[in-house]
């Protein structure tokens, strides 16, 4: 699974170059322009002040095996447990947010299926009077129809015969 971008009107996926925050929040480049490099910035998602120099990085998703290889190496056991422990956390709050807007999404889906279920059955009852008037009619057309073709074959008939 990819990050997604936590802005609600964009979810782009972020591959390569992402923003996190303190707040376990992730940007693409275009949404973290407005936190980059400023002081005291509130967090597009959850309005959290990020204001001290690390509230706001840019990683990057995908780093070179050379730099994974390095950038742990010679820190104390407990502290690299500690930021594989606040890592894992990160991801899982963000699969928790995915979670959440998906299951909106289903939400959102699920009520417009029985709105259109409700207007389809709506058509069909419009439908059904439609069809039932227009069959009164051709029917009472046909009565009216018939009636006067025998009048009139009758009548020729009849003076045909005089």
């Amino acid at each position: 699974m990819d990050l997604m971008c936590n802005v609600s009107t964009c979810r782009k996926s972020l591959t390569g170059a992402l923003w996190v925050t303190r707040c376990s929040h992730a940007f693409c480049e275009e949404h973290a322009r407005t936190l980059a490099h400023k002081q005291n910035v509130k967090c597009p998602a959850c309005s959290t002040v990020l204001g001290k120099r690390f509230d706001v990085i840019r990683q990057n998703s995908n780093p070179a095996e050379d730099f994974r290889a390095m950038v742990l190496v010679g820190l104390r056991p407990e502290i690299v447990l500690d930021m594989a422990m606040r890592a894992t956390s990160f991801w899982n709050y963000q699969v928790e947010l995915e979670l959440k807007f998906q299951s909106h999404s289903v939400k959102r889906s699920k009520e417009a299926v029985e709105k259109l279920k409700v207007n389809h059955a709506s058509m069909l009852r419009q439908l059904a009077n439609a069809k039932k008037t227009s069959d009164s009619m051709y029917i009472n057309i046909c009565v009216m129809g018939c009636g006067k073709h025998a009048f009139f074959l009758d009548y020729f008939s009849s003076n045909a015969r005089s």
